[in-house]
């Protein structure tokens, strides 16, 4: 079968529910193979192809990584609809003065919505909205005040609310489809032979934690799943490692 959007995957899960093997191709290389090639004759050209062995199969995991795949995937798209709303918040920000994006790392962190709301909210007092810093902040309460002092203009603080409230909007189905990601994970078995109960891992890595990291404790459920820790390798986050599982399966050498 040939690979073209998405129109392949119900006939590709019925034949393979019938128990035959099928081998779904990348149409970039029966293009790239000489030779005449029509929509008529589609069919009868891969056959020929594959029967000439110039055409291998592509890589699908398993049905339970399909799934968290799916997961997966419409969380990254959510988290990028939800992204598309920082640039307008800062936009709003800057006409008025608000120096907010220059004191801090992210505008939509634990401080910054603190502060954002309050600002949508009425509070207009620059040294009141710095005292929702987080401690963990590394501007002080005194240069947060100093950014948050500027005018204050209706058509900006509009558009930053509603910013704001499409940020909001997004982050439910992000923490609706984590719940699916937990039982989906939940309900996978080990795929290595190995104790029932892992060890426990360790604790984070300096600097890993993110707003867009998922609720559940990933890094375990992973070393449950395949044995190995793959988190600890550097660079890579707990939204990483299930990105890479879901997407290359555990049939790769990188498995116990």
């Amino acid at each position: 079968m040939e690979s073209t959007g998405v129109y392949w995957i119900p006939v590709f899960e019925l034949l393979e529910a019938r128990g035959l093997k099928v081998y779904l191709v990348n149409s970039w290389h029966l293009r790239h193979v000489p030779g005449r090639k029509s929509d008529y004759l589609d069919c009868q050209w891969i056959q020929k192809l594959h029967a000439l062995g110039l055409l291998k199969g592509s890589f699908r995991p398993d049905g339970e990584m399909v799934v968290l795949r799916g997961y997966l995937r419409h969380r990254a798209q959510l988290l990028e609809h939800r992204a598309r709303h920082i640039l307008p918040m800062q936009k709003a920000l800057q006409p008025m003065n608000l120096q907010l994006h220059h004191v801090l790392s992210d505008i939509t962190g634990e401080t910054g919505l603190k502060v954002l709301r309050a600002l949508v909210a009425g509070e207009r007092d620059p040294v009141r909205l710095a005292q929702f810093r987080n401690p963990a902040c590394q501007s002080s309460e005194e240069t947060l005040a100093q950014a948050l002092t500027g005018s204050w203009k209706a058509e900006h603080l509009f558009v930053l609310r509603q910013s704001l409230e499409l940020d909001d909007f997004y982050t439910q189905p992000v923490t609706a489809c984590d719940a699916e990601i937990e039982k989906q994970f939940a309900a996978m078995k080990p795929r290595w032979e190995g104790p029932e109960e892992p060890p426990d891992v360790p604790r984070l890595k300096p600097g890993s934690k993110s707003k867009n990291q998922p609720k559940l404790n990933v890094r375990r459920e992973i070393l449950r799943l395949t044995g190995v820790d793959l988190v600890a390798v550097e660079g890579i986050s707990a939204s990483l490692a299930q990105t890479i599982l879901s997407e290359i399966g555990t049939d790769r050498h990188w498995v116990c």
